[in-house]
Parts: structure tokens; C-alpha cells; sequence
């Protein structure tokens, strides 16, 4: 199943787009790992063969996004009620990523992942805006790829009310007579 926005589907347009963008400018999707208890602030990493320094939102200073390859799971189309989950494969060759997030393991606070979209011309900042937060709900690890499973926070899939009224726990919702 595609999906369709305003007549045209996503294939089409992004086809469509392929076809007029610059031969020299790639989309670099880029990605920054963030919770408190990290010692140097935000893991930066770019899906690309090399780093990739730019400017991010709300930081002084250039970053320097590091280099990993970067598998993207797209969630699946449904009108289900539950929060689509996204899934990322990692390189974590080095076990820098299984070792930082060890450090945040049994945190309260969620873990945030927040993707940016950098056109390789420009590292002035994100080509696209604003860029896309989820929250980390599940990490694996295995010898050579971490794999993060992330949702959207999005309050408007909670129940309200939060409690199934039921008559046999509450008698006065029950008819009498």
C-alpha cells in the first residue's frame, strides 16, 4: 500500500523530485542519540561512508556527525490505534553505541532520537523542518549491528478515559428498575 497525499503517491513525487535535484547533492539522513546521563552530550552519526560536519539546531558549534551504515525500517501502514514503531540497524563494530547506551540502561527519562535531513551542499542546516523525534523503547546489540526500536510519543493514541468503566465494578452506571 502507497501512500497517497493529494492525488499523487509517494513514489511518484519522490521520482518526480529525483528527477530535477542537482547530480552532486545527496540527502544525508542524520541522526542524534541524546538523554542527560550521556558524558559528552549527544551521540551524532550520518548515514554516509564519512563524517559529515554541520550545523545543528539549538547548538552553538558545528557538529561532527560520524560515519555508520544505517539501515531504516520503515513503520508499516495501518489505522491501528497503537504508535507506529520505527526500526534502525546500526553499525556498532566498534561497540561505542552498545557501550553509551549501557551508560543510560534503567533510566527513567526516555532516550530521544531525533533525525535530520541535510542536503551535502548545505551543512548550514536540516533541508527539512522540522526534523523527526522519537523516543528509544527498545536497544539489542549483537556483534556487529545495534538495533533501536523507536516510537512517536503521541498522546492523541491514549485512551480517555484511562479506566474501562465496567458495572460489575461500578453498580451505579447499572439501570435500576
Amino acid at each position: 500500500m502507497s501512500i497517497t497525499k493529494h492525488g499523487v503517491t509517494f513514489e511518484v513525487a519522490y521520482l518526480e523530485a529525483a528527477a530535477i535535484a542537482h547530480a552532486g547533492v545527496a540527502m544525508l539522513q542524520c541522526f542524534a542519540l541524546s538523554h542527560s546521563l550521556l558524558p559528552d552530550g549527544p551521540l551524532y552519526f550520518v548515514n554516509d561512508h564519512q563524517p559529515f560536519v554541520a550545523t545543528v539546531p539549538g547548538e552553538s558549534n558545528p557538529v561532527t556527525f560520524e560515519a555508520a551504515a544505517v539501515r531504516i525500517g520503515r513503520p508499516p501502514e495501518n489505522d491501528q490505534a497503537a504508535s507506529p514503531e520505527i526500526k534502525l540497524d546500526v553499525d556498532n563494530v566498534s561497540g561505542g553505541l552498545s557501550t553509551l547506551l549501557d551508560l543510560v540502561r534503567g533510566s527513567l527519562e526516555p532516550i530521544v532520537l531525533t533525525a535530520y535531513t541535510y542536503a551535502s551542499d548545505d551543512p548550514s542546516g536540516p533541508a527539512i523542518d522540522p526534523p523527526t523525534v522519537v523516543h528509544v523503547v527498545n536497544a539489542s546489540f549483537d556483534a556487529i549491528t545495534a538495533t533501536l526500536t523507536c516510537q512517536f510519543g503521541d498522546p492523541g493514541n491514549l485512551s480517555f478515559p484511562a479506566v474501562t468503566y465496567k458495572r460489575d465494578n461500578y453498580p451505579a452506571l447499572s439501570r435500576q428498575g
